[in-house]
């Protein structure tokens, strides 16, 4: 690669990152079908052409945001899920480290999509429950146990982190031991 392909890729990837980090600061305060292309760009830095040569539409951001952070999250995670409380230290773990695309991601207007995704990471390699796959209640628990702590954790998140971490850590230890 040249050294002018080098500079215009890197070129690129900052522009597409201001652009989703702005696109990420709208969608935690609003929804999707209430964000403006325009104002995205205003925020960025750019005018809608550029947004336009990155991106179909906001949907298309949103995807990519959604898929780049997913596949974050299965490369930085750990191989062993020992309990809930570890799936929820791994994602603080990953959520210091993505905050701004997190935060939009857990958000209020977080998709059922992405969201089922991360409850999949959680549960692969998981040998922490007491029925098998195979069992028809297993799906069950893997919803109970999961979603409930995500939304925890994104109960957290939206009053500001209100309880140190450890302390949330040791109320859904101390809930889940049923």
């Amino acid at each position: 690669m040249s050294e002018l392909q080098k500079k215009s890729s890197a070129r690129s990837a900052q522009t597409k990152r201001a652009l989703k980090e702005a696109f990420c600061r709208l969608y935690l305060k609003q929804p999707i079908n209430k964000i403006a292309i325009t104002e995205l760009c205003r925020i960025a830095g750019y005018n809608r052409s550029t947004f336009y040569q990155y991106y179909l539409d906001l949907d298309d951001i949103l995807l990519e945001i959604e898929t780049e952070t997913l596949t974050y999250i299965a490369t930085h995670r750990k191989t062993v899920h020992t309990s809930d409380s570890n799936f929820i230290s791994e994602l603080m773990e990953l959520y210091e480290q993505q905050k701004v695309y997190m935060d939009a991601m857990l958000g209020p207007h977080s998709t059922p999509r992405f969201l089922d995704n991360l409850l999949q990471f959680a549960v692969q390699g998981n040998s922490d429950f007491d029925l098998r796959p195979d069992d028809p209640y297993f799906p069950y628990l893997v919803e109970f146990r999961y979603q409930g702590a995500l939304s925890i954790f994104r109960l957290w998140l939206r009053r500001k982190r209100d309880l140190p971490f450890a302390d949330l850590l040791a109320f859904i230890q101390k809930r889940y031991q049923i």
